[in-house]
């Protein structure tokens, strides 16, 4: 598990992600603020946006859960596909493949599990795409930085973190980019593990779940240069939303970034310079920091 070079297949991106929302209107105003482009409504009455090429990226869906419904991995393709499923079965896991939701999700195939905290997981590939009608951000932007690399990144709150490393690194295929050890107070120490699957630093990081906590503490979009990122805290500061962290830089994947409260209660963090990881020779380091300066916070 130790091994940031997986030998077999595993998943490919984080494609999309599907978000219970008990204010759309509110998050209809987020989502202008941040540059989401509203795309086509989905037909289970999904308020989707766009971040690029592909129909949608962000799914808003009316409920009061506040919280992430399910997330999306990209395979890639059929032969990816069908090499992640066959991966998760001899695991163990029960993947259950369901043509009618790959129908309204706009994929060509897909397959449903769970992760062991219970979030819905969605296995897919041949995400559409309408670049005949192109991305046009409502602000001053040119775009996001997705592509092969998916939308962003997603922090899961893990009642066993443990476990959840085990599946996502055993059973889903992605790798272990590094570990961050944030002493969130005088000898209280909080483990903070981030997994690849792709260029980007990390897909997916694990944290341990707080009493009160949500299925994810944050996701991250990235954007292409620090002038973006400015302009956006300009927005989301005028607009008078709370920033929870202020713009700094990561340890582990030079991330320049803020972090913004969501109208459903998580925090978006919006950034731009990523590290990428090159697969072939990345080595797993380990820090004791979060962020190299910045990213001032009231409440972890």
């Amino acid at each position: 598990m130790n091994d940031a070079r997986n030998e077999t297949a595993g998943v490919g991106a984080l494609g999309y992600i599907g978000i219970g929302v008990s204010s759309p209107e509110k998050w209809a105003e987020f989502g202008n603020l941040l540059g989401l482009m509203p795309g086509a409504p989905g037909t289970d009455g999904s308020i989707r946006y766009r971040m690029d090429d592909q129909a949608w990226r962000i799914a808003l869906h009316p409920d009061s859960s506040d919280d992430c419904l399910y997330a999306g991995f990209d395979c890639g393709t059929s032969a990816g596909f069908e090499a992640v499923l066959v991966r998760i079965a001899q695991a163990g896991i029960t993947a259950t493949r369901d043509g009618d939701l790959a129908h309204v999700r706009g994929v060509m195939e897909l397959a449903r599990l769970v992760d062991p905290d219970g979030v819905p997981l969605e296995l897919y590939y041949g995400p559409r795409i309408v670049p005949e009608q192109p991305f046009r951000s409502p602000q001053a932007l040119s775009g996001f930085m997705t592509g092969a690399n998916g939308f962003g990144h997603m922090i899961v709150n893990a009642s066993d973190p443990a476990a959840s490393l085990a599946f996502y690194v055993d059973v889903l295929g992605l790798s272990l980019s590094d570990r961050i050890l944030f002493e969130a107070a005088p000898g209280v120490v909080i483990p903070l593990v981030f997994l690849h699957c792709n260029e980007r630093h990390h897909s997916i990081a694990i944290a341990p779940k707080m009493p009160g906590s949500k299925r994810v503490h944050h996701l991250m979009f990235e954007v292409p240069g620090i002038n973006d990122v400015g302009l956006a805290l300009d927005r989301v500061t005028a607009a008078g939303l709370e920033i929870s962290a202020t713009l700094g830089r990561h340890s582990n994947d030079h991330m320049i970034s803020f972090y913004v409260r969501t109208p459903s209660g998580f925090e978006v963090e919006y950034g731009c310079a990523g590290l990428a990881v090159d697969r072939a020779t990345w080595t797993v380091s380990d820090h004791a920091s979060i962020s190299i300066w910045g990213h001032k916070r009231e409440h972890i």
